[in-house]
């Protein structure tokens, strides 16, 4: 605790002396384009929205061993996870719930369980080629579960010449897997093709303070796979199929009861897309896409739990002398398929939108509005507007003001209850709806980059577990806040830091939020010289608790990670990582271990 609070004091000076790179890994790019948070591709600069871009070279130099750690890094995120890799995880943009963030693949909606939880962390780093991150509300874009944000992953798609590239690498709890990857341009076909394999007996989850304590290693293993196939008829159309297959069988540890149980997860997706140059001053792009999540537990408690989501879009982009629109129709449709017996299984969703956005000068201007109709709740209109002014060269305003909601899941509303106990659902929850604004000051010379940014987001009708664990609307979640954040070089060095201060609270109860600090951070610092390369990434976090009445406080805590990489030859390099170095022993969620130290090794090929 003592660590965490010396960090996180530490790294406003950091900060104000100009010392920055944000604890997402330190990136050059001067102004990267991005597509989620307009749904138009726009150069960062000319956006007010509150963004951060990982790139493929970002998401290699940081040597992370799976994507929430990855996520971990960046400005007002937080992460959460029981245990090691394979295990439930929770992703808290700017202190909403963990299923209040919006997952995309590719454009799709990443299906989620049947308690509306995307598992993101189990998708392998190795298939990812980029990531773009949207903080505040976005369902005026994106429809439901947009409130704290939007994490949009980008497979690789086989841009350029042919190459591939190969992976092996060991680590720590015996630790092994590969990974491959061929892709690019030949004539007017692009393709691109990903394998992925891993591993590990892994370690103890819980703690013997756990009631679900075993005293053995929950091991784990993946195999994943990803492929893209795109054809150009001309300059102006292209058609296109692609799909991912995630495959996690993983140990988890279930107490006195439930001796060595087992979870198994599989998730797909496949697409097939069209993008169509119309004219000169329209594009219009389809896709019609399936995902599917199944979950089964070999166990004393056995379940086998499948949601699949048929997904259908429409999207224009339309050029003229007044700015840039965004007109587009979407369909939705869930299904559940369980060995539990749940009143409803199927629910619909029907959308249409617009936006708009222009440059003024130094102004920039963006507006979007959106309508949904569910086949449980009916209508719904949100919405957003934003507002950039380079006052000055190099120093950027900007505010944003939008509308958010969030559906119940299909356990919230109709999970059967046990004779003898408290109702385990609500079938008359309504859901939740959110309003946000934030705004602040962007710096940026050369290769340093600086922002400040204050956030306010109000989540009415909060869902919450009552004293009987039964799902209740609450009255409303605050969350209030500011991040500091920047990146830039100081000669050789790559130098950064970021931090959060919030208050994430129910108002209800003046309770903070579960498993959300009140201040949180990083600082990350690396360094090239010659072939080798060096980087160490600094985390902590202040007390949280691991429950909605603060009954189970979780202690603050700071960890370090260390990166080591050499560049061997034209086309093979070696690396090196030690997570956790001073093995400091913390907890994400109670009761659960994170592995302490563990150490990794990787050779890599990647050649034309």
């Amino acid at each position: 605790m003592l660590q965490a609070r010396f960090t996180l004091r530490c790294l406003p000076l950091f900060l104000s002396a100009g010392f920055a790179c944000a604890a997402d890994v330190p990136s050059f790019d001067a102004d990267p384009v991005i597509v989620t948070a307009t749904r138009v591709a726009s150069p960062r600069s000319s956006l007010s929205s509150d963004t951060t871009v990982i790139s493929a070279k970002e998401l290699q130099q940081a040597g992370s061993q799976s994507l929430g750690q990855v996520l971990s890094r960046v400005p007002g995120v937080e992460f959460a996870r029981t245990g090691g890799l394979g295990q439930p995880a929770s992703l808290y943009l700017r202190g909403a719930n963990g299923n209040q963030t919006l997952v995309l693949l590719d454009g799709q909606r990443l299906a989620p369980g049947a308690d509306g939880s995307s598992a993101f962390d189990t998708i392998p780093v190795s298939m990812i080629d980029r990531i773009e991150i949207v903080r505040g509300s976005a369902s005026g874009l994106y429809g439901a579960d947009a409130v704290g944000g939007v994490v949009q992953i980008f497979t690789k798609s086989g841009k350029g010449a042919p190459s591939g590239s190969v992976t092996v690498d060991a680590g720590s709890d015996r630790t092994f897997g590969g990974s491959a990857n061929v892709g690019g341009t030949v004539g007017d076909t692009r393709f691109s093709v990903s394998v992925d394999a891993h591993n590990s007996d892994g370690f103890n989850l819980t703690k013997p303070t756990s009631m679900y304590y075993e005293a053995d290693r929950d091991g784990w293993q993946q195999r994943s796979s990803s492929a893209s196939l795109s054809h150009f008829f001309g300059d102006n159309v292209e058609v296109g199929v692609r799909g991912s297959y995630v495959d996690t069988k993983a140990d988890y540890d279930g107490g006195a009861y439930d001796q060595d149980p087992l979870s198994h997860r599989t998730q797909s997706t496949g697409a097939a897309f069209a993008n169509v140059k119309v004219n000169d001053w329209w594009q219009s792009n389809f896709l019609a896409g399936i995902g599917r999540d199944r979950y089964v537990t070999e166990s004393s408690y056995p379940s086998n739990t499948a949601t699949t989501q048929q997904q259908f879009q429409w999207t224009n982009i339309l050029q003229s002398g007044i700015g840039q629109w965004l007109v587009g129709a979407e369909y939705l449709r869930e299904s559940l398929d369980s060995s539990t017996d749940y009143d409803q299984t199927t629910r619909y969703n029907s959308s249409v939108q617009a936006g708009w956005q222009n440059d003024f000068g130094p102004h920039h201007l963006q507006a979007n509005v959106r309508y949904d109709d569910n086949s449980q709740f009916g209508g719904k209109t949100t919405g957003g507007v934003g507002y950039a002014w380079r006052f000055v060269e190099g120093w950027q305003l900007f505010a944003n003001a939008g509308t958010s909601f969030h559906v119940p899941s299909f356990v919230d509303l109709y999970y059967p209850s046990w004779p003898g106990f408290a109702p385990a659902s609500n079938p008359n929850l309504q859901p939740e709806e959110g309003k946000s604004v934030d705004g602040g000051v962007r710096w940026q010379s050369g290769v340093w980059k600086m922002d400040a940014t204050a956030f306010y987001n109000r989540i009415d009708n909060l869902i919450t577990l009552d004293a009987n664990y039964t799902p209740q609307n609450v009255n409303a979640a605050r969350i209030r806040g500011l991040t500091l954040n920047g990146n830039g070089a100081l000669g050789a060095f790559e130098l950064g830091a970021n931090v959060t201060w919030q208050d994430p609270e129910n108002e209800d109860t003046d309770k903070q939020l579960a498993r959300r600090a009140k201040v949180y951070g990083g600082m990350t610092l690396a360094q090239t010289i010659g072939d080798w390369r060096w980087n160490a990434n600094w985390q902590a976090a202040g007390r949280r608790y691991d429950d909605q009445a603060n009954t189970k406080p979780l202690a603050g805590y700071g960890k370090l990670d260390l990166g080591l990489d050499y560049q061997i030859a034209k086309q093979w390099s070696a690396g090196a990582q030690l997570l956790n170095a001073f093995d400091r022993d913390y907890e994400l969620a109670r009761g659960y271990n994170n592995g302490g130290r563990m150490w990794f090794l990787n050779l890599r090929y990647s050649g034309a």
